[in-house]
């Protein structure tokens, strides 16, 4: 899950993403970010914070039996975050 070393908040969490989004030896799956097509999503640069709030969607790469103890594989966390909170 989240670690005390990353940084917290939706547009925190999609930065420290950016960098390691094409290196393939990186362990970027496995980072916090902000899901395809939701809010502040981006690929090249960092999301604006707003100034209001507003929803969005993070998501986690994960390959592991799903936490709701259905038994079932789950390949991604999601949690929802705003983009103006850190």
């Amino acid at each position: 899950m989240t670690t005390s070393d990353e940084r917290r908040g939706a547009v925190a969490r999609h930065t420290d993403y950016l960098p390691h989004y094409r290196d393939k030896h990186s362990n970027s799956p496995d980072r916090w970010r902000i899901a395809w097509g939701h809010p502040g999503f981006t690929h090249h640069t960092p999301p604006e914070p707003t100034t209001d709030h507003l929803p969005t969607v993070l998501v986690r790469n994960w390959g592991r039996l799903a936490p709701d103890g259905s038994g079932d594989i789950s390949p991604y966390l999601h949690r929802g975050a705003c983009l103006a909170c850190t």
